[in-house]
């Protein structure tokens, strides 16, 4: 295999369901939030796009149809679908925005789902739990024989994908606190820390693909860009593209939630004098 500019530039895949998907995503969305519908959070249509584009590039452009000859760029394809894309995607609040964009003759059948939905998700859907799905979906998919399953048999990449991208949406649902949500948001610290740990997934095996000295995957070796790579330097440098940039979403997400309680905490009025600078409040315990 030998990926030039040209390959780059042309290997694109018409795939008729991801592009359906995606039609009626943004058409359901941008109805929905131009509807009279009163949303608890304020529509983000720019980032909704956005996610959308990140979507179609990851599964239709030629990092799906190269995901196939380089490790490196099934490493990037991972990063864009768990990361990038459905953080977005959820911080824009898209369940319920999608809700007002149903025809009115839906809804209904949409509100009886929901109603039986919900609960399940409510009680058997924690915290914790989507966190460890979200652990199990990546790392299950680094195993030794799916991906050689996966190098040759094309319609195991589309569960894979699809798997993914369910367990990193159930984690990223409590990160966004997406509407309708399962549960309340922890305290500040705990949630940045909770965000943080989204990033674990990919981190630990990252740091066992940039220090292999051993193949672990069966691509042939072939030449990106003039470069000739093996298949252990193509393993490397998945692992860098992880380490580098893996955890970059989690973190921005984790500092903004963090700028937003200092926000509150500095909006708070100042505490009198009166109540802390006092003979009892400086008194030692036990001595009179």
């Amino acid at each position: 295999m030998v990926a030039d500019w040209n390959i780059l530039l042309t290997a694109w895949t018409f795939r008729p369901v991801p592009i359906l998907l995606i039609g009626l995503a943004l058409w359901l969305y941008h109805r929905g939030a131009r509807s009279d519908y009163q949303f608890e959070k304020e529509p983000r249509p720019k980032l909704f796009n956005f996610s959308m584009i990140v979507v179609f590039i990851a599964l239709c452009s030629s990092v799906h149809f190269l995901a196939t000859y380089f490790f490196f760029m099934r490493v990037a394809q991972h990063i864009l679908l768990i990361s990038v894309f459905v953080s977005s995607f959820m911080n824009s609040d898209p369940f319920v925005v999608m809700y007002a964009g149903l025809p009115s003759r839906f809804q209904p059948r949409a509100d009886r789902l929901t109603d039986r939905l919900y609960p399940i998700l409510q009680t058997y859907f924690t915290k914790g739990t989507c966190w460890f799905l979200f652990l199990m979906f990546v790392w299950i998919w680094y195993d030794f024989n799916l991906v050689n399953l996966s190098l040759t048999r094309p319609w195991l990449r589309h569960v894979e994908n699809g798997t993914m991208i369910v367990g990193a949406m159930m984690h990223w649902w409590h990160v966004a606190a997406a509407t309708p949500k399962l549960h309340p948001r922890l305290p500040s610290f705990a949630h940045m820390g909770y965000t943080l740990a989204g990033a674990g997934p990919l981190k630990i095996p990252g740091l066992f693909f940039l220090f292999s000295i051993s193949v672990l995957y069966n691509y042939p070796e072939a030449t990106f860009l003039g470069w000739e790579l093996s298949s252990l330097a193509s393993q490397r440098i998945g692992g860098s593209i992880i380490w580098m940039i893996g955890g970059t979403v989690y973190t921005i997400n984790s500092a903004r939630y963090f700028g937003s309680w200092l926000d509150v905490e500095t909006a708070k009025p100042p505490r009198p004098r009166s109540d802390w600078d006092t003979e009892e409040v400086f008194k030692a315990p036990h001595l009179e």
